[in-house]
């Protein structure tokens, strides 16, 4: 039980820094592409549109490596709790 709660613990702290990291990242990519429409409206289409792609591409590899991950911390709680219900 303690180590699927130590599990869980762990799991919520990266997940609460892995959010603020997309907001910030959010945020920074929403004052660049402010910029970018300032500087050249003409060229901003163009440029936003490789940008989405980029970011389409990441996205994906990120997701996948979080599903990674939570197998892992799934069957580290399995483990877990077959220790603490096995009987002697």
């Amino acid at each position: 039980m303690a180590m699927a709660l130590l599990a869980l613990l762990i799991f919520y702290f990266l997940m609460k820094k892995i959010i603020k990291l997309v907001l910030i990242f959010g945020i920074v990519l929403l004052c660049i592409a402010g910029y970018l429409y300032y500087k050249a409206p003409n060229e901003f289409s163009d440029k936003i549109q490789y940008t989405i792609e980029e970011v389409r591409t990441h996205t994906g590899d990120i997701v996948e490596k979080g599903k990674g991950f939570a197998e892992k911390v799934d069957r580290i709680v399995e483990k877990g709790s077959e220790l603490f219900t096995s009987k002697k």
